[in-house]
Order: C-alpha cells, then structure tokens, then sequence
C-alpha cells in the first residue's frame, strides 16, 4: 500500500532538485549557448549554397561556350575556393585555439575577435571580382570562424560539469541538436534573400548571424565564469579539472572553511579564546610552504611539483605514487625545487604529455 507522505516526498524531491539549479540560472545560461550554437549553423549552410552562387558573376571569368561546362567549372571552382576556408579554419580551431588559450587567452576573447572576423569577411565576399581575392577572403574567414568554433565548442564543458556533472553528454547533445536544427532552418532565409535581393544580401544575412553568435557566446562566458566560478580561471586546464571531478573554487571554499572549523572544535582550539584565535592564525600561516605558480603554457608543471613535494613530506605515499604515475614524476632527495619553499625532497615531471592528459 502507497503511503500517503510519498507525493509530499516526491514533491518535496522536486523543490530541493530546483533550488540547486536556479542559483546557477541554467535555463538562462543554456539558452544563451544554444543560441550561439543555433546562429553558427548559418555559416555551415551558407558555405555550401553561397560560393556556386557568387561564383556566377561575370566579373570571375568562368563563362563558357555552353551551359553545361560553365556550370562544370564553376562547380569546381567552387570546390578549390573552399579549401583554403576548411585548412586554415581546422588549424586555428586545433593548433592555434589551443596556442592561444595556453597563453592565456580567454575563450570570451576567443569567441569576440574569431567571430567579429568571420562576420567582416562575411560582408567582404560579395565584392570580390577575382577567384584569388575570393580564396584570401575565405582564408581570413576560416581562421575567424576556426578561432570562434573552438572556443564556442569548449565553452559549455565548464558549465555542465558545474550544474550537470552526472549528465555532460546529454547537456552536449542539447547544443549539438540546436546546430543540427539551425542547419535545418538557415537555408530558407538565405535562398529566400538570393532569389529577392540577390547573393549579396545572402551573405549579408550570413555576417548578421555570426554577429548575432558571437553576443550570444560572449553573453554566455561572461555570465558562466561571473555566477559559476569567479575565482577560477577559465582555461583548458581548468576545465579538463572540472571534467575530473575537481570542485569549483567556491565550493571548495566553503567545504575547506566548515572542514577547518570543525577540525579545530573537535581538537579543543577554542574559537572563543583570543589567544587561541591568534595561535590558530599563526599557524596558518607557518603550516603552508609558497609553491610556485601555475603556468598554463607547461600545463602547471612546476606547481604540480611542488604539490608532490608537499605529499612525501607528509608522508602520503599513496597519493605521490598516484602522481608518479599519472604525470611521469622521477624523485631525487636533497635539494629543493627552484623557486619553492620549505620542501625536504624534490619530484620532477619529465612528461609534457602526461601532464596534460592527467589534468
């Protein structure tokens, strides 16, 4: 028999699930994000209908005695003018996103300068006259559209292992589905403005979206790295943590404050007793030797070092073991880490690449 306290638990289930999401804003910060993603798809269709298009004009020279192989060769020219736009936007969206974003540049400022690039070129395309000036437009284009694509695709990594640790591929499926829809729709009002105002202001169309991407996708880092996590930096290496089940800064903080103190009751470190509040201060500062900074460009090498240092000296031999393993390490005794302070022994990372994998 059903007890009747089970839908007032079921309810109750129901509040407590939504008020652990609505400080984050989720639905607000998705939407932003699958709008972003939405509007991109307009550049994905627009590269495949626009350029046989444009390609039409007179001014590129591609005319010939019939019908038929006029529009062979444009067919094939279309297909060579598209090549330098799928090269360089691969490299940039791979190699270079990544370059940059280990230098310290922000995906926010990835997505601003890669989308407003690809927008410019957008409106640049219907006054070229020459098939060269169309391939070097489209270069410009692709690395505009690689340097938004990247950081618009690693952007929600952040997000979800926030609010949807348990539920990240489902929350990616969301943005890939508003893509796959946007490919969908993004055909009709580009074919529509060709037929009505002619290839121009299809692609003026094209520019509009990616302008009305990249707000979307600056809207959404900027509110995502505000709310979320402000003390954390959005970086690759600190999204590959969160991915790792490492906890946000905040949550952190306020688990290693409860943590402190009720370690410090249990151990009769009487809070309301002025010297023992003094004494409690003045051993946090001597108990917590200066470890070098995180660098991202070697993937917090030298942090990580020191990190390990921290573990033999404390004698957690199964913890240093786990880091050894994960990142490469080779231990020496005697002399301390460059830059570090108070550690007995040293541990260096010989692996770049295990470094990276393991974070």
């Amino acid at each position: 028999m059903d007890s009747p306290f089970r839908p007032a638990r079921r309810l109750a289930r129901h509040r407590t699930n939504r008020r652990r999401v609505r400080p984050f804003g989720a639905t607000h910060h998705s939407s932003l994000s699958a709008r972003a993603f939405f509007f991109v798809a307009f550049f994905i269709v627009g590269q495949q209908i626009q350029p046989p298009l444009l390609l039409e004009r007179s001014s590129f020279g591609l005319e010939e005695d019939t019908e038929t192989k006029t529009q062979e060769k444009i067919a094939l020219t279309a297909g060579l003018v598209a090549i330098p736009t799928s090269l360089v936007c691969t490299f940039v969206m791979t190699v270079g996103y990544l370059s940059l974003s280990k230098r310290g540049l922000s995906d926010e400022t990835c997505v601003f300068v890669g989308g407003v690039l690809a927008a410019v070129s957008f409106f640049v395309v219907p006054m070229t006259e020459r098939v060269w000036q169309l391939c070097v437009v489209n270069a410009v284009q692709g690395a505009g559209c690689g340097m938004f694509m990247g950081a618009v695709q690693a952007m929600p990594s952040k997000y979800l292992a926030i609010v949807f640790p348990k539920d990240i591929a489902s929350g990616r499926g969301v943005y890939n589905l508003m893509m796959t829809i946007g490919t969908m729709v993004a055909g009709i009002p580009l074919t529509m403005l060709y037929q009505s105002n002619g290839i121009a202001a299809s692609y003026w169309c094209t520019g509009a979206a990616m302008i009305l991407s990249t707000i979307f996708g600056v809207s959404f880092s900027r509110q995502i790295h505000k709310k979320l996590d402000p003390g954390c930096p959005d970086t690759p290496s600190s999204r590959r943590a969160l991915e790792k089940g490492a906890m946000a800064v905040d949550e952190f903080k306020t688990m290693l404050a409860k943590k402190l103190i009720d370690t410090l009751e249990k151990r009769n470190y009487h809070l309301w007793n002025g010297r023992a509040q003094k004494c409690i201060m003045d051993m946090i500062d001597s108990s917590f030797p200066v470890l070098r900074a995180w660098d991202d460009a070697d993937s917090g090498r030298a942090h990580l070092e020191d990190v390990a240092n921290l573990y033999l000296s404390l004698g957690k031999m199964d913890e240093l073991h786990r880091m050894e393993h994960e990142y490469g390490m080779t231990s020496a005794v005697g002399k301390n880490p460059s830059g570090s302070t108070d550690l007995g022994s040293s541990l260096t990372i010989h692996d770049q690449t295990a470094i990276d994998n393991a974070l």
